[in-house]
């Protein structure tokens, strides 16, 4: 089983819809989380039955955002709650038969608004003991690594996360792929990257899943990288190139 998770900027553009159909059928992901879809409901309703999958989605406002949770018929996914920022879903499938959660993420881009954030993912955490995979577009960083170019991150922002998610027991699954996941696709000396674009879970979640893997793609359709978490990979990954991030503890 694997799941697609993307910050696609827009799906109302046909190239990037065709970029959303070309992974679609390059990893047949049982599940599918979309950030910033600018889609309305009824554009979203369309989209389910041309894909044959069910699905929900939180509108845009205005002509930003927009969420989309699509599943395969096979998965059963039961709504537990959403807002601008997330949609969380029970999810069960017949890899291991137990329900597990999933939480589809699009962080709050505005840096002065980024509390509001922190806290619902830390309410969210409160919400179930679920084994709980995390996973999307966080618009924050961890450490100054994980950037290049541009202004350097405050110190605070970046603390701010990390004792997010320190609260919350979640853990980076790391990855496989390149390392950032967002660019300004700006010519250098203009050019920044960030790794933006995260899978995060629970111990009861990474035990129920202990081969899981995350690969950061690339699409022209989008300054984001879609990620593929495959839950029991296929074939064996080479995990030389694998990266894990550190633990952090909080301040």
């Amino acid at each position: 089983m694997s799941l697609l998770v993307w910050n696609c900027q827009g799906l109302g553009n046909p190239w990037t819809k065709k970029g959303l159909c070309d992974l679609l059928r390059a990893n047949n992901p049982h599940l599918v989380f979309l950030a910033e879809t600018k889609c309305s409901l009824r554009q979203i309703e369309k989209l389910k039955r041309q894909l044959d999958m069910f699905g929900c989605c939180v509108e845009p406002k205005g002509r930003s955002g927009g969420l989309a949770l699509l599943w395969q018929k096979s998965v059963d996914v039961q709504l537990q709650s959403f807002s601008n920022y997330h949609i969380d879903a029970s999810v069960r499938t017949d890899l291991t038969g137990e329900w597990w959660r999933f939480t589809g993420i699009y962080g709050e881009p505005d840096t002065g608004k980024q509390t509001t954030f922190w806290n619902l993912l830390c309410w969210l955490h409160t919400q179930s003991i679920r084994p709980w995979l995390c996973a999307g577009d966080f618009n924050e960083i961890l450490e100054h690594s994980e950037k290049e170019g541009g202004s350097v991150r405050a110190e605070w922002k970046i603390r701010n996360f990390q004792n997010c998610l320190v609260e919350c027991g979640l853990q980076d699954l790391g990855f496989c792929g390149a390392p950032f996941t967002w660019s300004n696709k700006q010519p250098a000396p203009l050019t920044i990257r960030e790794w933006l674009d995260r899978a995060y879970s629970t111990l009861p979640w990474s035990l129920l899943f202990p081969e899981a893997r995350v690969l950061h793609t690339d699409s022209p359709y989008s300054d984001h990288a879609p990620l593929i978490i495959e839950l029991q990979p296929k074939v064996q990954w080479d995990l030389s190139g694998y990266k894990k991030c550190f633990r952090f503890e909080a301040a």
